[in-house]
Order: structure tokens, then sequence, then C-alpha cells
């Protein structure tokens, strides 16, 4: 069995189960009200004609409905048999669970009918043959009718189809569509820990992935404005970026600058010299304090679960936190660039942190920003590239982690593994099925303990729609990287001071309530493809 499912088969099983939950609870809710208003005169009989005004508030065929309960089951069995259908549809469309075991329902049903045809019933008969012509037709064929072992059968056989419901009532079936079965969901995946050499010298690897992107943004600009220009490196540092540009219109070039800054949010450009067809810029950070995570590695972090490397306060101290003890990390930001390389910091130290065998992944990523991580062994699930996947995804977390809750209430916590949900981008989330994920975060604030399910939320564009009060009273801790305005800074850390942060800075704000202002490291592409590329031959072993 594949360890993990398509979540286009999930959706489909999940719209099907609900479609069969409404029709369950519409036949339910139909038949409870027919029976209601049953009157013998609605429905053609030997005893009353058809008349030509149904007395019955469903109607004709609520009438008919009525009428065919009652003379196959009898009173009694007629009305739980629509009652546990409107339970059977409830569990079904809304929480995914059957709350009755149906052979052991279809038991009490029959037995009841047995019982109603036994004692005659008549105020429940209500004209019509009590116990219905299946508790007639039972209690006839049944062995020793009427003698004290002939009671004690119907009784026991009463008691254990309803004991049978009482059972599953306590511990509901949940429709499971991770396709998964419950050992292999929790079967470690093997140990091992990523070796730092995997990382290379922090030397150059900020300049080399800065010029990445500024010579990316450089040819767009040239391609947007249909400039016919040339691109040469002059000088490649940490600290500062030199190029000259070359082109055959000299008036174009002195949009350059702007276009630049405009793409590249965190960098500030300057014109150095100019010639007659060309232009050297430079290029540089706004802030040049960011480290590589490779110098912030090496520490301890003991008597934590899930360990987070944050990064650095202004006397160099390593700022490490425990997302088991958080439960929600929130991340918020203006530049999407600065958000999803903190991202990579925080997946990468903890891939170093923790080996494969001690926590699972969940990506919810629409955007792929992190599809470095798409192949990763760890993950519990698929990732969730689509939005419309979403709302089945918190769903089935919410039946997983009930499903953890039952096994810490049985002291089996030992087995469970961690799972960390990174969730790329908050905005789209909300969006796609903000009540579904604000539902399964009350669950696993309010009844989640020991589900060991942690998660990671990264708001791009941070507003009040998407950083709810929900979605800020279960994340402990929050991070802010520069914000546009005071408000955004509010919403986010509940005071000023995100607006006036640089490249490379962040605000942190403890469970505490305490804010921390902290450089953050940096981590180059092609570290973060070499461990991949790692994980995978390790677990191909």
């Amino acid at each position: 069995m594949e360890k993990r499912k398509s979540f286009i088969s999930k959706n489909l099983l999940q719209v099907v189960l609900e479609w069969i939950g409404f029709f369950l609870f519409g036949v339910g809710v139909l038949g409870f009200i027919s029976l209601v208003g049953f009157e013998l005169r609605d429905y053609p009989s030997e005893i009353y004609p058809s008349f030509r005004y149904i007395h019955n508030p469903a109607g004709l065929l609520g009438a008919r409905v009525a009428y065919l309960l009652l003379s196959w089951l009898g009173s009694a069995a007629s009305f739980l048999f629509v009652i546990g259908a409107i339970v059977f549809g409830i569990g079904m469309f809304v929480e995914g669970k059957i709350y009755f075991s149906p052979l052991a329902w279809v038991g009490v049903l029959l037995s009841v009918a047995m019982w109603e045809a036994h004692l005659g019933w008549p105020r429940f008969s209500t004209g019509m043959v009590a116990g219905g012509k299946y508790g007639v037709f039972l209690w006839h064929q049944m062995p020793l009718r009427g003698t004290l072992g002939g009671y004690v059968g119907l009784v026991g056989f009463f008691v254990l189809s309803l004991g049978g419901c009482v059972w599953r009532w306590i511990y509901p079936l949940a429709l499971e569509v991770e396709g998964e079965d419950e050992e292999e969901r929790e079967q470690p995946l093997g140990s091992f820990q990523l070796p730092l050499e995997l990382l290379e010298s922090e030397r150059g690897a900020l300049a080399v992935e800065l010029s990445r992107d500024v010579e990316g943004a450089l040819k767009n600009f040239f391609q947007k404005h249909h400039m016919e220009a040339t691109l040469q490196c002059l000088s490649l540092s940490d600290h500062r970026l030199q190029y000259r540009v070359s082109a055959s219109d000299p008036k174009d070039l002195r949009r350059l600058c702007g276009g630049i800054a405009h793409s590249l949010s965190d960098v500030s450009v300057r014109i150095t010299s100019q010639e007659r067809g060309s232009v050297c810029l430079e290029v540089s950070p706004t802030s040049s304090g960011q480290i590589h995570l490779r110098r912030l590695l090496d520490g301890k972090v003991e008597g934590m679960e899930i360990p987070l490397l944050l990064g650095t306060t202004d006397s160099g101290e390593e700022i490490k936190v425990d997302l088991a003890q958080m439960q929600g990390f929130l991340v918020a930001g203006s530049s999407s660039r600065a958000i999803t390389q903190y991202l990579h910091n925080l997946m990468i130290s903890l891939l170093f942190y923790r080996s494969s065998s001690q926590f699972r992944m969940i990506l919810a990523d629409p955007k792929r920003r992190l599809q470095e991580y798409h192949s990763l062994p760890h993950l519990a699930l698929s990732p969730v590239c689509e939005g419309e996947s979403l709302r089945s995804l918190w769903q089935n977390l919410e039946r997983e982690a009930e499903r953890r809750r039952g096994l810490f209430a049985q002291k089996k916590s030992d087995n469970i593994v961690p799972w960390v949900v990174v969730v790329e981008d908050l905005c789209e989330a909300m969006v796609m099925a903000g009540r579904e994920l604000e539902n399964f975060l009350r669950f696993l604030r309010d009844e989640g303990e020991g589900s060991k399910i942690y998660l990671i939320l990264a708001a791009h564009r941070p507003s009040l729609d998407v950083i709810t009060p929900t979605i800020k009273s279960f994340c402990g801790g929050c991070l802010s990287f520069a914000l546009s305005s005071r408000i955004e800074s509010r919403i986010v850390l509940e005071r000023d001071g995100a607006e006036l942060l640089s490249f490379g800075e962040a605000i942190y704000l403890d469970m505490g309530k305490n804010l921390h202002k902290l450089a953050i490291p940096y981590v180059h592409r092609s570290d973060i493809q070499r461990c991949v590329r790692y994980i995978e031959a390790k677990s191909s072993q």
C-alpha cells in the first residue's frame, strides 16, 4: 500500500460520503414528519377509500412512506428507524463518523418489532398491525415462543444489539480517507541525521543567491521594456554587487534603478558611474548583518521535542524555541521573498536537529514556493498544492487529531509520531477553507491534548481577515519581518515596531508577550538541494 495517496481520490470519497449522509438525513426527517402526521384515510386500503385531500403534512409521498414503514415494522421500530437515519446522516455529513454499528441497529429494530408484535401495543399501532409484517413473522418463527426461554432469548438479543450501538457511540467509527492503516501511518522511516558538511562554507553564499535574483530581475526588466541590453558582473561579495549594463538606447538605462528597486524590495540600487551606452549599478542589501545558518546549528537543543532556530539577538544570543510548547508559530511580513527564505531556515534547522524517525511533515504549498521538499520521505501526506484540497486537509487532520487523542487517553502516547504542518500561504488557506481551518485550530486548542500536531503559518499579507483572533490565540509565538504600516504591526505583534525593520531583521513575540529583535540567518538554495538529495539517498537504502 502506498504511504501517501493522491488527494483527488480522497476528495471524491469524501464528497460521496457527505452526499450519502445528506440523503440519509433527508430521508430520516421526511420519515419522522410522515409518521407523526400519519392517518389511515390518506392511503387507499380495504378500510378507508382514497380521498383527494391528503392530511399528512409531508403530502402524498409522506403518507405512503409512513404507511409502508408502519405496515412492515410497526410503530416503535418505525420511529427508531427514522431517528437512526437522522443520526447516521448527521454523523457522515458533518463529522465523517458512524455513531452506530449498522448491524447492531438492525438488531435493535427487529427485536423492538418482535416485542411490539407480541405485546400488541394498541395505543401505538395507529390501526395497523402491531409490530408490522416483519415483527409478526419473526415472532412466530422464534423457537420457544411464549416460554421463559423465549423471553430470555429475545431480551438477550435486544441487549446485545443495544450494547453494540452504545459501544459504537462511545467510540465512533471515523471514516478515514487518508488511505493508510494505523500501524503504517505511525511507522518510523528510519533514523539518520544530517551532517553539517552538507552546508557549504558561508563565504559568498548570500552574494550568489542575491546575484541570481538581481540578474533575473534585470532580464525581466529588459524583456518587459523591449530593451536590447547586455549584463556584466564586475564584483561579487556578501555586502555589495556591481554590474555594468550596456544598451543601444542610453535613455532607457535611467529607468533601471526604479525597476530593480520595485522587483527587489529588500535591496538598495544606485548608479555609480555612467558612460555613453552603459551604466554601472551597485546593488546591496539594506542590512548586511545576515550570517549563514551553519554557524548557528552547533548548539544543543536538549529537552525540545520540535526545536526551531529563530535567529540571534544583538548580543549574539541564539534564540531557539520548542514548537511543541507553542503548538502554533506565526510568521508574517510584507516581503514574500523574506518569508519564504525564513521557512527554508526553519525547515532545514528542523531537519538537522531531528532525524526522520522523530517527526513527520505536511506541506500546504499552493504557490509551490517550497517545492524542494515535496519529495521528502518525511511527508505524512502528499503536498497540498491545490486550493480546493485545503478543506479536505483540515477535515482529515481533525479526524487524525481525534484518533491521536484516543491513543493519548489510552496512555499510548509513545506510539504517536509528531506531525508538523507548514502552511506556506495563510491568506490562500483562509480564502479557500478559512472556516475549516479555524474549526481545526479550535479543536487542537481545546481538545487536542496529546495529538502532537503542530503548525507553522506564514502570512504574506497580514490583515484582520487573515490573522483572525482564533489564529492569534492558537499561535504561542509570532515573528514579524518588515511591515508596511503600524496597523499591520499591531495586527501581528499587538504593538508598533515592525514597520521600522530593515532587511535581515525581525521581531519575535514570545509566549510571555515579550519582544526580541533578531538577526535572521541565511541558507543557500544549493545547500537546501544538497540536504534533500542526501535525505532521499539515505531513505532509499
